[in-house]
Order: structure tokens, then C-alpha cells, then sequence
């Protein structure tokens, strides 16, 4: 999902987001990069 920094809504959900998250590694992706992902079990 697209981040849309002039959107209300979408700076809400980011803000919750990072403070539920905030000390976790995060990474952002291109949906091409996933794509090619090959998902496996740890």
C-alpha cells in the first residue's frame, strides 16, 4: 500500500503503525522486489 503523507487517514494508521512498531526493523519494498520473494518458515 502506498504511503500518502497528504491524507489524513493514511497519517493516522502511519502513526499508530510506527508507535506499535517503533524499535522494529522496517524495511520499504518495491511490490517487484516481493514478488520474487520466495517466503519460507522460521
Amino acid at each position: 500500500m502506498p504511503v500518502l503523507e497528504n491524507n489524513y487517514l493514511n497519517k493516522k494508521q502511519l502513526a499508530t503503525f510506527d508507535s506499535m512498531h517503533s524499535g522494529h526493523p522496517v524495511q520499504i519494498v518495491n511490490e517487484e522486489e516481493i514478488d520474487k520473494t520466495e517466503w519460507k518458515a522460521i
